[in-house]
């Protein structure tokens, strides 16, 4: 055992290759020695293979899941990694067959996805993780806890960290890719939002991100003081925000429209802008423009080949490819690499939308519908309009709500042409007035008046939920969800009062006691569900959590009866409505039924983790010890488990038993057979008296070996992971 512990205390260090470039996660890759562009096809949900060997040509469309969002390419292995957002899962498919190997599920909400040499990392916009997988093998090896929405991910040259952008926060997490461990969190500033992409200079040291910064203490809504799209600088060496060095892009460029992607090659800064519908070009030397290219609809994807001489634009609502002459700086071809297979009106209004390269819809390019919100979301802000500080709730199933706006003055979609002219700054789609004089729910209908807004109408009515807002986690692990329901249904509670299903509203207006404004409007009433994706709340943004709600409204009980609610009653009610179920009508459907996981290949790298999760409640008598263990691995492996105590003698094993005493045959505490995904299992569950273990410092450690391998052969251990733990005097 002393033998043991001596190698126990040692450190395990492996080091890996690097390649001259950093990795980023992208809707559209060059691969295959820039032979080969693939691009992922979000309304057609397939992703095209576009030949570059002669003239520019799509070879293949391939089906694949709903809402592909990203793709990544794995060298070794030919595989092509697709991400489809809306099914939870990600779609394999063999580079030069052309064929789908298979699926794989990953945590809620998938978006970007980047690999090294032997793993791909998943981020998980909604669950607000980073999933690994072993490339080879497709085994989950790991789940990185990470600050809210994790979007855009890149790796460093040597695949030592992974950085992650966080979409409406503005924040980017470092990760250890050794650890899985996040090392640092860099905060770009409170109002920083849209973050999607980041740019890593070639010696790492330095990281561009296009973001839009928003102005919502302004009390006077103009359309160019409101949102200003920028690039923010972090000092990737220090881990700092550049805060001096920010720059907006009007400075460098002429206006432009949600800044939403950017690639660096050499000392040119390329910056996609998703809403004007062009490409900003900036000298990172002297932090001027260099360049301005329009592109088709609503580019979301960008990518350089390795010489640096051609770019390539997913032009997302086109269904087509900008190619560009870096040297000139001109568009040179488009490549057609799908039918979207929307019907006209409705695509035409998803491009309004999203689009502020339309005078209409935006003075100067500043401003799209997207801006608030992107893919029919919510920002997260609250702004101060005509009628008071307003919440920006996401337009979600909006056709089945009306009324519309917090007010509830709004009784047709059609109505966001007076948003249209006094936020926006555009002219308006309809000619005339815009329809909501005196008000908008007292004029006559603006439905009918003009194509355009008809076609905006329409794609806003068509916006469903995503289907990963299902299958939420509750928030404190304690609570009874069926209580929670059994409350909120309660006739003396009264939520289901107005907040009935199964929209969970009842489409009228309310006086609530829940404002500090002396003038109390009435509110419509808003829908519950999905309530975990668009914080803040009440019509004014004045809660940042439902818990806050709840405690507003037990002050004199004008929303809901609420007071009496034990914590444990409050936890429970909370609990149940952020994980409200919604029905499968109300979501966006899903293609895959069952996922088919790909035949499991030959590793050529051994990638294996554990991790501790120990939990200590102490008290003046007793002690409750609880340890699980998270591990998983490429390869076939047996775990071994021991504890010691820091500078005394005591130690041992941990079989599948427990406890072993010192001197005993040691055993694994667990075998695997084959390669394993991610999986916890509990270690140690004891309750003890205060005398049964000593005051001072412990130390777990794990060790993985492959299976029959001797522990005692240090060189042989594939992991070694420790966590410590203290015992009160």
């Amino acid at each position: 055992m002393k033998g043991l512990l001596q190698l126990l205390l040692l450190t395990v260090s492996v080091s890996v290759g690097a390649l001259n470039a950093y990795q980023r996660s992208s809707s559209i890759i060059v691969f295959e020695g820039d032979t080969k562009i693939a691009v992922v096809n979000q309304d057609s949900d397939t992703i095209s293979i576009v030949d570059l060997t002669k003239t520019p040509i799509k070879i293949t469309e391939i089906q694949v899941g709903s809402r592909p969002q990203s793709i990544s390419f794995d060298q070794t292995t030919k595989t092509l990694i697709v991400v489809n957002q809306n099914e939870d899962a990600l779609t394999f498919i063999n580079s030069e067959s052309y064929s789908i190997i298979g699926q794989k599920k990953t945590s809620r909400g998938p978006f970007g996805v980047v690999n090294d040499l032997s793993k791909f990392y998943v981020s998980n916009q909604l669950d607000n993780s980073i999933d690994v997988f072993d490339t080879s093998t497709f085994v989950h090896l790991a789940n990185i806890e990470v600050d809210s929405e994790p979007r855009g991910l890149a790796l460093s040259e040597n695949f030592r960290w992974l950085y992650a952008t966080h979409f409406k926060t503005g924040q980017v997490s470092v990760v250890d890719t050794q650890s899985y461990k996040v090392i640092s969190t860099i905060d770009l500033g409170s109002k920083a939002s849209l973050s999607q992409s980041i740019a890593i200079t070639e010696d790492g040291r330095t990281a561009f991100l296009p973001q839009t910064f928003i102005n919502d203490t302004n009390r006077n809504l103009q359309f160019d003081t409101t949102v200003f799209p920028s690039i923010s600088i972090v000092d990737l060496e220090k881990r700092v925000n550049l805060r001096k060095k920010r720059l907006g892009l009007d400075i460098f460029d002429e206006p432009v429209g949600i800044p939403i992607e950017a690639i660096l090659f050499d000392e040119s800064l390329y910056i996609l802008n998703a809403a004007s519908n062009d490409l900003s070009i900036l000298d990172i030397n002297t932090f001027s423009g260099s360049g301005h290219i329009e592109l088709g609809s609503h580019p979301l994807g960008i990518t350089i080949n390795s010489t640096g001489t051609r770019l390539y634009v997913d032009n997302s609502l086109d269904g087509t490819i900008s190619v560009i002459d870096t040297h000139s700086k001109e568009e040179t071809s488009v490549i057609e690499v799908t039918e979207i297979p929307l019907e006209p009106d409705l695509l035409a209004g998803k491009r309004l939308f999203n689009s502020s390269d339309d005078t209409r819809l935006a003075k100067d390019q500043w401003i799209a519908c997207a801006t608030c919100h992107f893919d029919g979301g919510a920002d997260l802000a609250s702004w101060f309009f005509p009628d008071g500080k307003r919440n920006t709730p996401s337009l979600y199933i909006a056709k089945h709500t009306p009324p519309f706006h917090w007010a509830g003055n709004l009784d047709e979609i059609h109505d966001v042409e007076e948003t249209i002219r006094n936020i926006q700054g555009g002219s308006g789609l309809t000619m005339g007035d815009h329809g909501c004089n005196p008000a908008c729910d007292q004029a006559q209908p603006n439905e009918g008046r003009s194509v355009g807004l008809d076609q905006l109408a329409t794609y806003v009515k068509s916006l469903l939920f995503p289907s990963s807002f299902n299958n939420l986690k509750k928030l404190k692990s304690s609570s009874d969800v069926l209580l929670g329901e059994k409350l909120f249904f309660d006739e003396e509670v009264g939520c289901s009062t107005c907040h009935a299903p199964p929209l969970y509203q009842d489409g009228k207006r309310h006086n609530v006691n829940l404002s500090f404004q002396l003038n109390k409007p009435a509110i419509d009433t808003p829908s519950l569900l999905a309530l975990s994706q668009s914080p803040p709340y009440l019509h004014d943004g004045s809660a940042k959590s439902i818990q806050d709600v709840i405690d507003l409204a037990s002050i004199d009980d004008s929303h809901g009866q609420v007071s009496h609610l034990s914590q444990h009653e409050s936890d429970s009610l909370i609990d149940f409505i952020m994980t409200i179920d919604i029905s499968e009508l109300l979501t966006v459907p899903r293609h895959y039924s069952s996922l088919q996981v790909p035949n499991k290949r030959e590793p050529y790298i051994q990638n294996v983790f554990a991790k501790f999760h120990v939990n200590l409640d102490q008290t003046d008598d007793h002690i409750q010890l609880d340890v699980k263990l998270s591990e998983s691995a490429n390869v076939p492996t047996d775990i071994y488990l021991a504890i010691e105590m820091i500078g005394e003698p005591f130690a041992a094993f941990i079989d599948s038993s427990g406890l072993v005493e010192s001197g005993a045959k040691t055993a694994p505490f667990a075998s695997h057979t084959n390669p394993h995904d991610l999986l916890t299992q509990n270690v140690l569950s004891l309750t003890l008296n205060r005398t049964d273990l000593a005051a001072g410092e412990y130390l777990l450690h794990s060790v993985s070996v492959n299976s029959g391998t001797s522990i005692f052969a240090r060189r042989l251990w594939l992991n070694h992971s420790t966590a410590k733990f203290s015992i009160d005097p």
